[in-house]
């Protein structure tokens, strides 16, 4: 994953310290990534680039969703979704993702071809917002 783009998308992996008290390192970017922001060409392109080469066999498309979904992102284009009663208690980030699934549903076309990533880059760009 490092090698595909991952402290692209997420430089706070950089960091040597994070790999010892593991826990204590997931309340800090939990903090760190609670504040909405819209994320960066390069980050929408890092996560299409990280979910192409690390989770073959899976929709590039979700997959790189899934991955911009776990810092707090300003939805330009879905609203978070009111969940089940029995999901009342998951994550922010679980109830964005499930607004960007019934988007990009909407959004996308059956299939994909050789302009795979330039169309996913667009509908995740129109999704997400971008800033440059």
């Amino acid at each position: 994953m490092v090698a595909s783009g991952l402290y692209k998308l997420f430089p706070e992996f950089k960091d040597p310290g994070g790999q010892l008290q593991w826990t204590n390192r997931v309340k800090e970017l939990r903090q760190l990534w609670s504040e909405s922001r819209l994320p960066t060409q390069e980050e929408v392109g890092s996560s299409l680039q990280l979910a192409k080469t690390c989770f073959q066999g899976f929709n590039s498309l979700d997959m790189a969703a899934l991955l911009l979904c776990l810092k707090n992102r300003e939805l330009e284009g879905a609203e978070i979704v009111e969940l089940p009663s029995s999901w009342a208690y998951q994550p922010r980030e679980v109830q964005q993702r499930m607004g960007v699934i019934g988007e990009m549903g909407a959004q996308r076309g059956e299939g994909e071809d050789e302009g795979e990533q330039h169309q996913n880059e667009e509908i995740l760009s129109r999704i997400f917002g971008v800033v440059n």
